[in-house]
């Protein structure tokens, strides 16, 4: 093959791969990979975003039982807030920095009329609850515990009677006031 030969047909693939690129470029769709379109809607069970070492920072998830938001605490490596919804509770959790298992805060609404927000300790056992409870036993309060999840101080408002107690680990009942 001689050099006029070699050019021609290097003439030739150079107008067979322009031609296919123009073609490609006005007949073919976008391809959705790679663009960066709005999508109507996007089905699927579960969707997890890592961050740039592959840990896990947030995590939509749903099953029969309940449906989840996770986000979670890039230094700590677990969550540091989670939304949840079942058919028995709806809450919002936010976990605290010690690296402990437990919430910090919590914001329930429970099966039975029962609304709470709740503030734990490291250890996540309740230490201060604002509670609102509607039925037989209605109860609007706040109730504040020690460290053995014992009710301290007590203000309630209920269907019977409101109320003040304070009560002491020594003696019982110190200050009880109710109407």
């Amino acid at each position: 093959m001689n050099h006029k030969q070699k050019l021609g047909y290097m003439a030739l693939g150079a107008g067979i791969l322009a031609v296919g690129i123009t073609i490609g470029q006005f007949v073919t769709s976008d391809i959705g990979a790679q663009h960066n379109g709005v999508f109507d809607k996007l089905v699927c069970r579960e969707l997890e975003v890592v961050d740039k070492d592959g840990k896990s920072a947030i995590v939509l998830g749903g099953n029969d039982i309940a449906n989840s938001v996770v986000v979670y605490n890039p230094h700590l490596d677990r969550p540091g807030i989670q939304l949840f919804s079942s058919k028995v509770i709806n809450s919002i959790d936010v976990f605290d920095q010690s690296g402990v298992p437990g919430m910090a805060v919590s914001l329930e609404s429970m099966d039975g009329a029962v609304n709470s927000v709740s503030v734990n300790n490291q250890r996540g056992d309740t230490v201060v609850r604002l509670l609102s409870r509607e039925g037989t036993n209605d109860v609007n309060g706040l109730q504040i515990m020690d460290n053995q999840r014992k009710e301290v101080i007590i203000l309630e408002s209920t269907s019977f009677l409101n109320r003040v107690s304070v009560h002491s680990k020594r003696t019982g009942l110190v200050t009880g006031l109710g109407d």
